[in-house]
């Protein structure tokens, strides 16, 4: 990445971030994809965690999935406290994440 791009992913984060108190869930879930994408892995990761605690399957989905890419992230309590959502798409995605990081 040049140095340009990064000071425009840097403008566009707050912007991003900010979708993530969007009603909709789909927006949210989107905006955590961006963020895994564009932000600094620490923040990322961070505002990732946050967003397990939603109350939308479609949003920890989501950032069990993105949080499932960092390799910062070495903690495999996190996804497995999540094989223990209610919801079946969230454990698959916990499951997956489990998978592609600690197998």
């Amino acid at each position: 990445m040049n140095e340009l791009d990064e000071l425009e992913y840097t403008a566009a984060l707050p912007r991003i971030t900010a979708l993530l108190k969007d009603p909709h869930s789909h927006v949210r879930a989107a905006a955590l994809e961006a963020i895994a994408n564009l932000a600094p892995s620490s923040a990322a990761i961070a505002l990732l965690l946050q967003a397990l605690h939603d109350p939308e399957a479609t949003v920890r989905f989501s950032a069990v999935l993105q949080l499932g890419e960092f390799k910062q992230l070495t903690d495999r309590d996190v996804f497995e406290r999540m094989l223990e959502d209610p919801e079946e798409d969230v454990r698959w995605g916990a499951r997956d994440s489990l998978d592609r990081r600690f197998a």
